[in-house]
């Protein structure tokens, strides 16, 4: 007996395999030209949803995206990158965080300051304990430049004292005797430069002492872009007047200096100023020397004096240069004063002359002062 399954033979259903794939290389294919590939592709692309030309686009779009400059070898991307000018160079910096590191190479704003004549310069170190004499008498009534303060003062009055002159304007007004600058053969170093101006058979009288220690200093990081930017800053004020004027000091005294011991500014004519680094608070601050026998350091955001730098000279303080944790001045008492910007305290004083001190220049190694007697 036969068992029924529940069907016949008649409604058996045959299932036919289905279709095999498309062949996406088909030869008719190899025959349409770049146009009509371009047209067929874009009729596909019609025929889909929304949804799956956006997964598309995220697929093709990084293959549409060929970074050049950062598949080369640095050094080729170097050589690339330095035949632009230094505004591409800013340009390039804003790409991509690998066109920021390439963009940004200090050899690249090297060569830039280079073709300027910029050089980056090395903050020099301190001094050192070497002996300088201290003169602490008061010579000569004249500073050696002011002659033209006398025009401003009574015809009746006593004769001017040293600390009452201003300290430049006789050298200028004095047809006796002009200055000259030799000729003279290149030394190999700043001592022999010193050497060589300091002798007896030269017009200006130059102090020569070393007291600045033969000590390599510590090396400091060149930022090139940096030094770069701050001339081209500099520059374009300068060419469009774009500047802005402070007075110091504030015209309008806090009542809680009203008391202060501490002067809020000079009595008398300034003569020299410098900006420096605090080299411990790296903080930025202003140096003025003034006929009042003083020196003042400012601070430029309450453009109010911190500090006051006295005691020293006797005369008007007419120059001054930093140098590292040093200030130098000189002034009308022929005196060379080293003093102390961390402690505001006299290292070292000096009088190697009979005139006034109207320079000095300090560097790691070597001060150098000229007067003008």
């Amino acid at each position: 007996m036969t068992t029924d399954e529940g069907f016949t033979d008649e409604y058996i259903v045959v299932h036919t395999p289905p279709p095999s794939p498309f062949q996406l290389n088909q030869p008719w294919m190899n025959e349409l030209s770049d146009t009509q590939r371009q047209e067929l592709a874009y009729q596909l692309l019609m025929t889909l949803p929304r949804s799956h030309l956006a997964e598309l686009h995220r697929t093709l779009a990084p293959k549409l995206k060929v970074d050049i400059i950062a598949s080369l070898p640095p050094e080729i991307s170097f050589s690339v990158l330095s035949c632009l000018p230094y505004t591409d160079l800013l340009t390039c910096a804003l790409v991509s965080k690998k066109w920021h590191a390439l963009a940004n190479d200090q050899e690249l704003w090297k060569r830039q300051c280079h073709l300027r004549g910029w050089e980056w310069k090395t903050p020099r170190s301190g001094l050192t304990n070497q002996q300088l004499g201290r003169r602490t008498d008061v010579v000569d009534v004249d500073e050696g430049v002011g002659e033209e303060e006398a025009e401003y003062a009574d015809a009746s009055a006593a004769p001017r004292t040293r600390s009452h002159d201003s300290g430049f304007v006789s050298m200028l007004s004095d047809t006796s005797a002009s200055l000259v600058i030799p000729v003279l053969p290149r030394p190999s170093s700043v001592q022999q430069i010193g050497l060589a101006l300091s002798r007896p058979d030269k017009a200006s009288a130059l102090l020569h002492t070393r007291i600045l220690p033969v000590i390599p200093t510590l090396a400091v990081d060149a930022n090139y872009k940096l030094l770069h930017q701050t001339h081209m800053l500099l520059n374009a004020r300068m060419r469009n007047a774009s500047f802005r004027m402070t007075v110091l000091p504030l015209r309008e005294l806090a009542p809680s200096l009203l008391f202060h011991t501490l002067p809020q500014g000079h009595t008398s004519t300034i003569y020299c100023l410098a900006l420096y680094t605090h080299p411990l608070t790296k903080q930025q601050y202003l140096l003025t020397g003034s006929r009042d026998c003083t020196i003042l350091e400012w601070d430029l955001c309450t453009r109010r004096p911190v500090r006051c730098f006295k005691g020293a000279h006797f005369g008007s303080v007419l120059n001054l240069a930093v140098s590292g944790e040093w200030m130098v001045t000189g002034g009308s008492d022929g005196q060379v004063v080293v003093w102390n910007l961390i402690t505001g305290a006299v290292h070292k004083a000096r009088t190697d002359t009979d005139d006034s001190v109207l320079c000095v220049r300090a560097s790691s190694k070597t001060i150098v002062a000229c007067g003008k007697g």
